[in-house]
């Protein structure tokens, strides 16, 4: 399967009383297939569990988007601040940065 590169635009961030929540919009703009794209919410190397997505293990047609949100609680976001790995079954791996966190 060809590769392919993926576009991860973070869209908002939230900090909620118990959870933080971020969204993120997903372009294909390449004329292939990108398969299997798999958001995880990272932290220190390892991804944070639990983590809730709206959608994950997503298919883009060529030139299609899709918007996903994350939330997870605040209890398991220790003093390193998150970031966002974006990879898939032929999609180049990519983080997104997360707004600094704020007390």
């Amino acid at each position: 399967m060809p590769q392919t590169h993926v576009a991860a635009k973070l869209l908002k961030s939230e900090k909620g009383r118990a959870d933080d929540t971020w969204t993120l919009q997903l372009t294909n703009n390449s004329n292939k297939v990108a398969f299997f794209i798999r958001p995880q919410l990272m932290q220190g190397g390892e991804e944070i569990m639990p983590s809730y997505w709206t959608a994950n293990y997503l298919t883009l047609a060529p030139h299609e988007q899709a918007t996903v949100t994350v939330s997870v609680p605040k209890a398991k976001l220790g003093s390193a601040w998150p970031e966002i790995l974006v990879d898939g079954w032929n999609v180049a791996k990519q983080f997104v940065k997360l707004p600094a966190k704020t007390k």
